[in-house]
């Protein structure tokens, strides 16, 4: 359970004025040490902001970068794929070839 003691509101010799004006100095200062602590918190906070923001700037060029390298190899593979295709093709023609010129030769 709580207690709360009754300050009286005057006091003879004037120190309960002399008190609340110390008191209000200091919830003063205080509130003002807060407030520029606050500032300063929020301009760190927003320069890392601004950091990160770098950064991932920084990281979705080099995402488009790759992507654009990935489908330049990508396209060369599918031009190498159709290459070999045509190779084998040209090397099955060759094949037929020799073997008829074989067989023909030993026919003779």
């Amino acid at each position: 359970m709580i207690k709360l003691s009754v300050v009286p509101l005057k006091k003879k010799d004037g120190t309960m004025f002399k008190t609340i004006v110390k008191i209000s100095t200091v919830l003063a200062v205080a509130g003002v040490v807060t407030g520029c602590a606050s500032a300063h918190k929020h301009e760190e906070m927003h320069s890392k902001l601004s950091a990160l923001e770098s950064r991932l700037n920084s990281v979705e060029q080099t995402s488009q970068q790759a992507l654009a390298e990935a489908r330049g190899a990508h396209e060369h593979f599918h031009q190498l794929e159709k290459q070999t295709a045509e190779n084998a093709s040209q090397l099955e023609a060759i094949n037929a070839k020799l073997d008829r010129l074989f067989h023909k030769s030993m026919m003779k």
